[in-house]
């Protein structure tokens, strides 16, 4: 996906360096924020004509799976596996890779007039700072390498369980299920990146000491039970109660995809901020610093550039636990006649280990 204006160079035209820096990626109008009285938008992102371009995304999914059934008295088992493999690759641009500049009032203010009133920025005009080009903030997406970005994941999953007919009236149904979700692993040496905050270093994943998978370790202790009893308290009345716990991989990075490849030296996100209200982040007209995106040494390791953000998985140095959910549920159902029927149930759920979680129980 590209923006309408690829292989332009409108902000090159206009006299703005730095900002269509010549590849195919970085063409076309950055996106500029005007904020204050009189405040405007225009440009491309994705808070702006909702454009994450350019874009390219692939996924693919394989799955092998297979369902065994025995029966033997009062018992019915089943057991099967289950094995997945996914791929992907996505190149975004969540920060728009010819900018987002942003112009607030501070940067036309004046101090000394906001400390005699309130001490809040009270003077200025966005517009008066987009007008001499006094940016507050500054921020894109910059590929500097030519890595080839990519993640693999394999995911085993197995079950066990067993229908139990105890007598005519009560049904127990038990089991276990086992999920592994192994680490994602780079597609080729150099295409995933992961950050170490003990030494402050960028890690590249297969490059050197730093193995593929950047040394994420595997949760192998994914065993979930799942507990189910039905009771036929009488000809017209069913008492049903079940319990069981069950994985999430999540999304946006949370066991596979993005995180690894939003990084360096894949992606290097880029922020240029304000070191006070009054100071603009640069002048347009001079340009914004230059990007940068060291080269990887032999070592798949370098010092994480000022200026450039980074995800990483925290517990110490890559581990995690998959997102999980417990679920159980107390129903009981009743017929009063052939034609009328009531169930009444309680159902919840509650999770753990969540990533991005939303407070659902906050009141709208």
């Amino acid at each position: 996906m590209q923006p309408n204006d690829v292989g332009t160079t409108p902000a090159t035209d206009a006299g703005l360096p730095g900002l269509n820096t010549g590849s195919i990626e970085t063409s076309g109008i950055p996106a500029f924020y005007v904020g204050g009285d009189g405040g405007f938008n225009f440009g491309y992102a994705l808070g702006i004509n909702q454009c994450n371009c350019p874009l390219k995304e692939t996924e693919n999914h394989f799955q092998w799976v297979n369902n065994w059934t025995k029966t033997a008295g009062n018992h019915a088992v089943k057991f099967g596996v289950d094995v997945r493999r996914a791929q992907q690759q996505r190149i975004a641009s969540d920060s728009h890779r010819s900018g987002e500049i942003t112009f607030n009032s501070s940067s036309t203010g004046d101090a000394f007039l906001d400390s005699l009133a309130s001490g809040a920025v009270s003077t200025g005009a966005g517009l008066g700072s987009y007008l001499l080009g006094l940016p507050s903030n500054f921020g894109r997406y910059y590929t500097g390498s030519n890595y080839y970005p990519g993640l693999r994941q394999t995911r085993v999953f197995a079950y066990l369980q067993d229908s139990w007919r105890i007598s005519p009236k009560l049904t127990f149904n038990y089991g276990v299920r086992w999920e592994d979700y192994l680490p994602q692993t780079a597609a080729k040496p150099g295409g995933a990146g992961s950050f170490d905050p003990a030494t402050g270093q960028v890690l590249a994943a297969g490059i050197g000491s730093v193995p593929n998978n950047l040394g994420v370790k595997p949760y192998n202790l994914g065993f979930l039970p799942r507990i189910g009893l039905a009771y036929q308290a009488s000809e017209t009345t069913v008492v049903r109660v079940g319990y069981g716990e069950s994985f999430n991989p999540g999304g946006l990075g949370a066991v596979f995809g993005q995180g690894a490849d939003y990084n360096p030296p894949i992606v290097n996100p880029q922020s240029v901020p304000q070191n006070n209200p009054y100071t603009p982040a640069f002048n347009l007209l001079a340009g914004p610093p230059a990007p940068l995106s060291p080269p990887v040494s032999a070592s798949g390791r370098y010092p994480l550039p000022n200026g450039i953000g980074i995800n990483y998985f925290t517990d110490p140095l890559g581990s995690y636990r998959i997102p999980q959910v417990y679920f159980y549920n107390l129903a009981v159902q009743h017929r009063f006649t052939n034609n009328l029927a009531l169930e009444v149930a309680y159902v919840g759920n509650v999770g753990r280990h969540l990533f991005l979680a939303l407070n659902r129980n906050q009141a709208v």
